[in-house]
């Protein structure tokens, strides 16, 4: 089964029978909240806010603007890890330097 690690689809996927997609959406992402920074949280959310509320056109803007945000947020983490990466290079090349130092 494809997104086999991401349980608040399926979550939500199974809420939908018995609820709205809005209400099963939030349960699903509530449940999964550890796995996400509460930025992509927000946004995540705000897709029961858009689904089903209006026309295709408006639905069909929001999600770009959807779209665009999660974007941001991929740029955004892909720059911190690439600062986090170089600060643990640095501190274990540093950690090695001294280990082997302290070995001589």
């Amino acid at each position: 089964m494809a997104f086999k690690n991401c349980e608040y689809l399926h979550l939500a996927l199974e809420e939908c029978n018995n609820t709205g997609f809005d209400t099963a959406w939030s349960n699903a992402i509530y449940c999964c909240n550890d796995a996400f920074e509460k930025e992509d949280l927000s946004i995540l959310r705000s897709l029961s806010d858009i689904i089903g509320k209006s026309d295709l056109l408006t639905q069909q803007c929001q999600m770009e603007q959807l779209i665009i945000q999660i974007d941001n947020q991929i740029a955004e983490a892909r720059r911190q890890c690439e600062q986090k990466q170089q600060i643990y290079i640095s501190v274990g090349t540093l950690a090695g330097f001294m280990m082997s130092v302290l070995l001589i």
